[in-house]
């Protein structure tokens, strides 16, 4: 995630040494901005889990 969330912010791509390797395109700036977004919604919409009905009974 944190790679798509650096895409997603765009500028220069850097090579495993750490050299420049280009530009991230919008395209692919656009693709990794929606990728992140639809990934917070999904966790804040995650069912949360049901509690044991036993803990519940006194």
């Amino acid at each position: 995630m944190r790679y798509l969330k650096s895409v997603a912010r765009g500028g220069k791509r850097f090579d495993l040494n750490g050299k420049p390797a280009g530009d991230v395109t919008a395209e692919e700036k656009a693709a990794a901005a929606k990728f992140v977004q639809t990934s917070k919604t999904a966790k804040s919409h995650k069912p949360q889990p049901q509690q044991k009905k036993w803990l519940l009974s006194s």
